[in-house]
């Protein structure tokens, strides 16, 4: 009987031994770590959580053709390890700094291995792929018409410690024949399907962003037919050469690669039945989701992020800033169109340095409003220093322009994360027309003939916003301006003057 019960201690240690050396080995507790991260900036995991893409890839693990539509072999590189080059798009995410969509799930390879939303992107022998579980960045898309400038929107989310400049590209498969790479010919020019390269989006604070995409040439005879679209954020830019969609042997250190197989406009057929409820006008309080409440921020332009929640009828949003929990007097206040879901306001003036000021948000329905948002709270940051305005450099002040369109163009300022055009009728000094851009120069919208205007610009940096530059003024051409598309427009009062900002 003794010797029975060495017998079991010594085994029972042998199995102990074997199961921590299991334990050990990266591979298993990879795969015990990885989580599919939730939520919009709840519950993020600290665990790795590299990511790649989910396209159809015929030089798989498995050996398998794959399709990227019937009777169509696909050649998207999803796949890292099998058949590279080209290397399917790794990001290693050491720790998740920023995501498309507000989630991200955990997969080292495409077609095998472990992955955290329980399915591999691609299973290549029951020719089936887009089965990522977290394909959540772009925001609804209607058709891409053929031979048309277009764009995409889309939503980032960044924690902290996110980079404060990421990098975006897109490509569309335009002649559907399974593979990205190339370009089509349009009557106005060229239709690539690297549509947008390396386009450059600044994270300022942690949150919710919405971007929308730089415009470009769509190729699309058929909207019909379906068509495979990828879309890559990383933290540097794509190197050249990657018309196929592919990413660099090593993978990025960070972001995410999301493939959508976008819907053909093929009509759908009538149900026989079809009942809709619609939510009481404007019920619900939506939900604050950034700064933390109770957050000591780093700069003193806050990027506000809320959530509408299953109000998906509002239509209008008001927010509001005050040093005192009643709100009065208030700092600072603002409304504008509203969006289903996460929706980020991007501060546009200083708020005064290290001190802590109350926020709070309410929802429009038509001329029905909802209650207010619970309050929170953040501290602003001191000590920083402001960027210098920027030089303008055309049209030089005075200037009487003969034809459309009319582009304001200014020199670049070191550390500048954005820029702030600013431009007004002379005879209306009061309301001003801002748009926000990365870039050094501008197409200003809105503009009326034979009028005589008034511009400026000033920077941002991380921190906050410079001073203006000088005003020049310029007159617009006398013959009528071009027929354009107002973008979205978010109105906010200061100091007796109104302002409108393109979102």
């Amino acid at each position: 009987m003794r010797s029975r019960s060495w017998f079991l201690a010594i085994l029972i240690l042998i199995l102990f031994s074997l199961f921590a050396r299991v334990w050990a080995a990266p591979a298993i507790r990879q795969v015990v770590a990885r989580v599919y991260l939730p939520g919009v900036m709840r519950n993020w995991s600290s665990a790795a959580a590299p990511d790649v893409g989910d396209a159809p890839d015929s030089s798989n693990s498995r050996d398998k053709a794959m399709t990227a539509y019937p009777g169509v072999p696909a050649q998207f590189p999803s796949v890292v390890v099998a058949g590279s080059p080209p290397y399917g798009p790794l990001h290693r995410n050491a720790s998740v700094l920023f995501c498309l969509g507000s989630r991200v799930t955990a997969e080292n390879e495409a077609d095998s291995g472990a992955d955290a939303d329980g399915l591999n992107n691609i299973d290549p022998v029951a020719d089936r792929a887009d089965r990522d579980g977290a394909d959540d960045g772009l925001l609804p898309t209607g058709v891409l018409t053929h031979c048309a400038s277009v764009s995409l929107s889309f939503n980032v989310t960044a924690r902290a410690g996110a980079p404060g400049e990421v990098f975006l590209n897109v490509w569309a498969d335009w002649d559907h024949n399974g593979r990205w790479g190339g370009a089509q010919q349009c009557h106005s020019g060229s239709a690539s399907e690297w549509a947008v390269r390396n386009q450059a989006l600044p994270l300022l604070a942690p949150g919710i962003y919405t971007f929308t995409t730089t415009a470009f040439t769509a190729y699309n005879p058929y909207p019909e037919k379906s068509m495979w679209l990828r879309m890559t954020l990383s933290n540097v830019a794509a190197p050249a050469g990657n018309e196929d969609g592919s990413g660099p042997q090593g993978g990025y250190a960070y972001g995410e690669t999301e493939d959508y197989l976008l819907a053909g406009s093929a009509p759908q057929p009538t149900p026989t039945v079809t009942v809709t409820t619609t939510p009481p006008a404007c019920a619900n309080a939506p939900t604050l989701l950034a700064p933390a409440n109770g957050a000591l921020l780093d700069t003193l332009v806050p990027v506000l992020g809320f959530d509408t929640g299953v109000q998906w009828n509002a239509d209008g949003y008001e927010l509001q800033i005050a040093r005192d929990p009643a709100f009065s007097p208030l700092r600072y206040s603002a409304s504008g169109p509203v969006r289903a879901g996460a929706n980020m306001h991007d501060l546009n003036l200083n708020l005064e340095a290290g001190v802590k000021f109350y926020w709070r948000v309410r929802l429009k329905c038509g001329q029905a409003i909802a209650p207010w948002s619970e309050v929170w709270a953040f501290t602003t940051a001191s000590g920083g220093s402001l960027p210098p305005a920027p030089a303008l450099t055309a049209p030089v002040s005075g200037t009487v322009l003969v034809s459309w369109p009319v582009t304001l163009t200014w020199s670049a300022v070191p550390a500048a994360v954005q820029y702030r055009p600013i431009w007004r009728k002379a005879s209306a000094p009061s309301s001003m027309f801002v748009h926000p851009t990365t870039g050094t120069q501008v197409q200003p919208w809105g503009l009326e003939a034979n009028t005589l205007y008034e511009w400026s610009v000033s920077t941002r940096s991380a921190y906050g916003i410079g001073p203006s530059s000088v005003w020049w003024r310029f007159t617009t051409p006398s013959t009528p301006p071009p027929q354009a598309v107002l973008p979205r427009l978010r109105r906010w009062d200061e100091g007796g003057s109104v302002y409108w900002q393109a979102e």
